[in-house]
């Protein structure tokens, strides 16, 4: 059903590789600061004490000393991230001490950073059925997984197709898969593109998300279980 052209590559491997390297010996500057969106797993073993504060509404406490982050939706997180030359290290309480900066003012400043860079968007149709995926080019693939939280970018495109709703797969890979939830196949779709890749060594979640005509919020919709079949969240 996803049709071709949706080869593995070793893009996230190496990655997950770059974010676990010992970050001491670098030149730590505001200037470096890239807001990203990742599986909360990638906070490493600083994920255990995220995930119940982050379920109950709580933030990370601010002496926090290991990877910052805050929650986006689901079990995604916002990181901000310092880029070095082939090489993204995620903040921690070290950075943020060093910058003079708390996580959220750095994470805003990661923000206010990327959108002074020119990155073109790509967009392409992966099978006939109606999956498409929108994308980085080149040597800034490693940011695709951010074009979640490009909201104009989703509404433009659910306006330009008379779309209330997009299903969104975040696989924190080279690609951020779409549809349209009135199609026919929608959960089976979207269903079998976390499956296949899931396998992937890197986290990455079992959610599928949805993001709204008209509104700045993303959410969790579906859920594609390990074993079973996947299923729809009931409505808030």
């Amino acid at each position: 059903m996803l049709g071709d052209g949706l080869e593995t590559d070793d893009l996230l491997r190496e990655f997950t590789a770059a974010m676990a390297e010992d970050p001491d010996n670098i030149t730590v500057e505001a200037g470096m600061l890239r807001p990203l969106i990742r599986h909360i797993g990638y906070m490493g073993r600083d994920a255990e004490i995220a995930r119940p504060l982050f379920e109950n509404g709580e933030d990370l406490p601010a002496d926090h000393p290991g990877v910052w982050a805050a929650p986006f939706a689901g079990d995604l997180v916002w990181m901000a991230a310092l880029e070095t030359p082939g090489t993204v290290h995620p903040v921690t309480g070290k950075h943020l001490g060093a910058l003079g900066l708390t996580g959220p003012q750095a994470l805003e400043r990661a923000m206010e950073n990327e959108r002074g860079i020119a990155r073109e968007i790509c967009m392409e149709d992966v099978n006939e059925a109606g999956l498409a995926a929108f994308y980085y080019e080149g040597s800034d693939e490693w940011m695709t997984p951010t074009l979640l939280a490009h909201d104009k970018l989703f509404q433009d495109m659910m306006a330009g197709n008379g779309m209330e709703r997009c299903w969104v797969a975040h696989l924190c890979r080279e690609r951020v898969f779409f549809t349209d939830p009135r199609l026919v196949h929608a959960e089976d779709m979207m269903a079998e593109v976390v499956r296949l890749f899931i396998t992937e060594s890197h986290p990455q979640s079992r959610l599928v998300f949805e993001v709204v005509r008209g509104r700045d919020v993303v959410s969790p919709v579906m859920v594609v279980p390990e074993n079973g079949a996947a299923y729809l969240l009931p409505d808030e």
